[in-house]
C-alpha cells in the first residue's frame, strides 16, 4: 500500500482513491445513479442534499455512505480533488493527485 498526495495536501492510500474513482465513474455513467452521484459530491462539498431511500441504498452498496457516519473521509478527499463542475452534465474527473501526470492517470482510469 503506497500514499499518495492528494491536491488539498492530504495522504492516502492509492488504491482507496483509485477504487473510489472508478466507482464516481460508474455513478456518473449509469442513468440510474447519476443523482445519487450528483448528491454525493454536493454532500462532500457541504451542500445539504436529501437523499431518498433508493439513493442512500446505492451509495451504501457502493462502500460510499454509512447511515451512522455518513461520508468516509477517504471518500470525501477524493471527491473534492478529483471532480469538478457544480452541473450534473459539465461535471468532469480530474486528477486528484498533487503534481501527477495526466496522461499517467488517464492510464489507470
Amino acid at each position: 500500500m503506497a500514499n499518495v498526495v492528494l491536491n488539498n495536501g492530504v495522504f492516502i492510500d492509492e488504491n482507496l482513491v483509485k477504487s473510489a474513482m472508478l466507482s464516481l465513474k460508474y455513478l456518473k455513467k449509469n442513468k440510474n445513479t447519476r443523482i445519487a452521484f450528483y448528491k454525493l459530491v454536493m454532500m462532500c462539498r457541504g451542500k445539504s442534499q436529501e437523499l431518498s431511500k433508493d439513493e442512500e441504498d446505492i451509495l451504501i452498496r457502493c462502500g460510499m455512505f454509512n447511515n451512522d457516519s455518513g461520508i468516509p473521509k477517504s471518500l470525501l478527499n477524493t471527491v473534492l480533488c478529483g471532480v469538478e463542475g457544480d452541473d450534473i452534465e459539465k461535471m468532469i474527473f480530474v486528477s486528484p493527485y498533487r503534481l501527477f501526470p495526466k496522461d499517467l492517470f488517464d492510464k489507470i482510469s
